[in-house]
């Protein structure tokens, strides 16, 4: 549920950016279909404002998820952003301004899914499977995979709004389904076995245990002046400067550059994110893997996987933006850049569960709320730079410098990470109430 948890959320997340192409106004286009002539500052803003919803309440998730738990946070989140999304059009209609409020809501909702995911992993997933959990994140590929093309036949043959009305549904149908099926750990859920319970409980290991109480206290100052968390916080800057122009300008990048219709641009858009999906998945597994045989120690692991994610991305964009190639070219080299960009799932994702498991959702909340203002400015370089001209030259300039400011977010990581629990992560003021697990944690009783 989690990996199509984050399919809908980014089914939700980027439709607009390859419906927006249809939905503008164009002199040499004639449509039954309603048109806003809007300029592309307007059309930026469109895109854009979903951010600063999203830096809104990306912490507050990860928080409200550690005190009500995942269920409820992340449920709510995509059930709301369903409903928003199948008002989109409607709104459009309206007026410009209710559209950036409807997207500005999007954000809103949407802010909460990915702080809010990881505390759910540490009731539920053992630490050293830690790395193969937060693959489900990059599931959100698997969405961008199947929105862009399908999305590109609908507006083709139904039109832009049948965009917005089909994936709000989706929306829908997936959060009834995670209400009647998901629960925040194993002793609240109703229908899990006894034997499965056990089994569950018998492999966390080496873990810092609440003994049922929710956090009361987040050690701000401890967390804010370790260098282990700021290693996070900035990687996960130099990932979204890279990441929010990516998924939002990618198909005008492809119209423009490459010159491909709508169809193909859809089809081919999907191509990097099927690729991220499957390098998270098969690096997860051997983070996981090398951690499990104790030769490599997490550290080291999260220090391979960022340069994985980070270096060979900025080496490929640059080249990407120094040569004038021909499309398949530019379109496999953008496959390798988004697929190598999965490995961050076994790097600074994992590593929050690594140093913090008790302040998960904070921890990754915060390095969500710098990477969400850094993704904004990111979009909005791209959107200043392409509003007059959207040509080869200009798109140079867009990749070289999204290449330099990522390569310095995975550095810095590569630095300043560790792969031991911080002494903050056990609450200062509750010290006499938490317990370590021994390595091996003791045999539950068989029920008689």
């Amino acid at each position: 549920m989690a990996s199509t948890g984050f399919m809908v959320n980014f089914m939700l997340r980027v439709n607009i950016s390859i419906a927006i192409v249809d939905m503008i106004e164009h002199s040499n286009i004639t449509s039954n279909y309603t048109r806003f002539n809007w300029t592309p500052l307007q059309k930026n803003e469109i895109l854009g404002i979903f951010y600063w919803g999203y830096t809104a309440s990306v912490l507050v998730g990860g928080r409200l998820s550690e005190i009500y738990g995942t269920r409820l946070i992340f449920g709510n989140g995509i059930f709301l952003a369903s409903i928003t999304t199948i008002f989109f059009p409607l709104c459009c209609k309206v007026d410009y301004y209710l559209a950036l409020v409807a997207r500005f809501l999007m954000g809103i909702f949407l802010g909460v899914l990915f702080s809010s995911i990881l505390p759910i992993a540490v009731h539920w997933v053992p630490p050293l499977d830690r790395s193969k959990f937060s693959s489900n994140l990059m599931a959100q590929g698997l969405g961008v995979a199947i929105t862009l093309p399908v999305c590109g036949y609908l507006i083709t043959y139904l039109g832009w709004e049948s965009v917005f009305y089909s994936t709000g549904a989706v929306g829908l149908i997936w959060s009834i389904t995670w209400y009647f099926t998901i629960y925040d750990s194993p002793d609240l859920h109703p229908r899990i076995s006894f034997e499965e319970k056990s089994n569950i409980k018998n492999r966390m290991v080496l873990e810092v245990v609440d003994k049922g109480k929710k956090p009361k206290k987040v050690p701000w100052k401890s967390i804010l002046t370790s260098l282990p968390v700021w290693s996070i916080m900035i990687a996960q800057n130099g990932n979204t400067f890279y990441l929010f122009p990516y998924i939002n300008q990618l198909p005008t990048y492809m119209n423009d550059v490459l010159n491909l219709k709508i169809s193909d641009n859809g089809l081919f858009s999907c191509l990097p994110f099927i690729g991220q999906y499957a390098f998270a998945c098969i690096g997860c597994y051997i983070a996981d893997k090398l951690r499990k045989s104790k030769q490599v120690s997490t550290k080291t692991t999260r220090k391979i996987f960022i340069a994985f994610a980070f270096f060979i991305p900025s080496t490929l964009m640059l080249i990407l933006g120094c040569f004038k190639l021909h499309y398949l070219i530019a379109i496999s080299i953008l496959t390798l850049i988004h697929s190598f960009k999965g490995c961050i799932s076994a790097s600074y994702i994992a590593n929050a569960m690594d140093i913090a498991p008790n302040f998960t959702g904070t921890l990754f909340g915060i390095s969500m709320v710098m990477g969400s203002m850094t993704g904004w400015v990111g979009n909005k370089m791209v959107g200043l730079l392409t509003k007059e001209v959207s040509d080869f030259e200009t798109w140079r300039t867009v990749f070289i410098t999204i290449a330099l400011v990522s390569s310095a977010g995975g550095f810095f990581f590569f630095v300043f990470v560790s792969g031991d629990v911080q002494k903050w992560n056990q609450e200062e003021n509750d010290e006499e109430d938490l317990d370590i697990e021994p390595l091996k944690a003791s045999i539950l009783p068989k029920r008689t």
